[in-house]
């Protein structure tokens, strides 16, 4: 991965242009009335590309219940300091959205989740060399019954569950149907927990040997975390994180069901207190928090304590990546930890260099590119 300029946020939303044109613009009222009317009745409504997705993404909250990540105290201001060697270069933007507005963040909520898990191992409340029943014993009756937790975090369970997003009867999207991520009808379960609680998909694999990505993977690490803490994935977050770095507004899950967060990629919060939390996992930590949250022990293991032969199965893999660990998709020669978010967001932290990058964004018609790493 070539060497990136140091900065403290690079916060790039909504990537693709829309086309505009000279008609007269309805009140904003009117606009999200049309925009609702304008998600598919018989489909998910994500499948709506273009400027219907730009705006759902950012209004998630008009669409659908949440529930709260509380702030606490006072807001931790994040200094602004350009370089002026770094020329032309917006270090910060908002093309279309505004800095106050909580867009969807996706997979990105994927890294919040195990960063509670690392949170609780520090507190010697969570083994990760034991199987996830230990902890909730529900799974007993399950394919993740002897899973270990740390197989869990470095999504390599091994069980035939892997992201899928068109075909409804796939192991995947049926689970993302019960927690409301993906389309729901009277033949979908209606309990996420009992669901994955009875999961019988069998292994590929034997666990430990392959990385293959799932977001039911992430649900199970926040049912741990629920366990562990007696408190909701969103409530845990709010009293282990949230409150506790300074940041300028609450966030939210969506939470379609039964007041169920999307724990897998659910979190809606600005992007600086995103850049905040990314924080966290640098030496600038304690411009958010007095006291580390997250332990040089835990940066040392998502640096240097990997298992690359996880990814010996993937292709086209990014320059420079080692490998990938508790829920980052991919750790780089350089330190650089990355986590990407279906539909091109991202949050990039380098605990060596000392930068946090967050970047958002959506589909335009007909285009499903993404915003990857080159």
């Amino acid at each position: 991965m070539p060497r990136l300029f140091p900065a403290l946020v690079f916060a790039v939303v909504a990537l693709f242009t829309m086309s505009s044109g000279a008609k007269e613009e309805p009140s904003p009222a009117d606009y999200a009335r049309a925009q609702i009317e304008n998600l598919p009745e018989d489909d998910i409504w994500w499948t709506k590309n273009g400027e219907t997705m730009l705006w759902s993404f950012k209004n998630l909250h008009t669409i659908f219940p949440t529930v709260t990540v509380h702030r606490k105290g006072a807001v931790k201001e994040l200094e602004t300091s350009i370089n002026e060697n770094i020329g032309s270069i917006y270090i910060e933007r908002y093309p279309r959205m505004k800095p106050h507005e909580k867009p969807v963040h996706w997979s990105v909520t994927k890294v919040l989740v195990s960063s509670l898990v690392s949170i609780l191992e520090s507190e010697e409340k969570v083994n990760v060399e034991h199987t996830i029943e230990r902890y909730i014993p529900e799974l007993s009756g399950s394919d993740f019954k002897g899973v270990k937790i740390k197989n869990i975090l470095d999504m390599a369970t091994g069980l035939k569950c892997p992201e899928e997003y068109v075909d409804k009867s796939a192991c995947y999207y049926v689970f993302s149907s019960a927690i409301g991520d993906g389309y729901w009808n009277e033949r979908s379960p209606n309990n996420p927990y009992e669901y994955v609680s009875k999961l019988k998909v069998g292994k590929y694999v034997e666990q430990g040997k392959e990385y293959d990505y799932s977001g039911i993977n992430t649900f199970v690490l926040g049912w741990l975390v629920e366990r562990v803490t007696g408190l909701q994935l969103h409530e845990a977050a709010s009293e282990m994180i949230w409150s506790k770095i300074g940041a300028e507004a609450d966030a939210s899950f969506f939470a379609p069901r039964y007041g169920v967060p999307v724990i897998h990629g659910g979190l809606l919060a600005r992007p600086r207190d995103l850049a905040r939390f990314g924080l966290l996992f640098t030496p600038s930590h304690n411009v958010v928090s007095e006291a580390p949250i997250i332990t040089e022990k835990h940066i040392r293991r998502l640096l240097y304590q990997g298992r690359p032969e996880l990814l010996a199965n993937q292709k086209n893999l990014p320059e420079g990546a080692k490998h990938n660990a508790y829920q980052w998709d991919f750790v780089f020669e350089d330190g650089t930890l990355y986590k990407g978010g279906w539909a091109g967001q991202g949050i990039m932290v380098n605990p060596v260099h000392d930068y946090v990058f967050v970047w958002n964004s959506y589909f335009k018609d007909k285009d499903e590119s993404e915003t990857k790493l080159t």
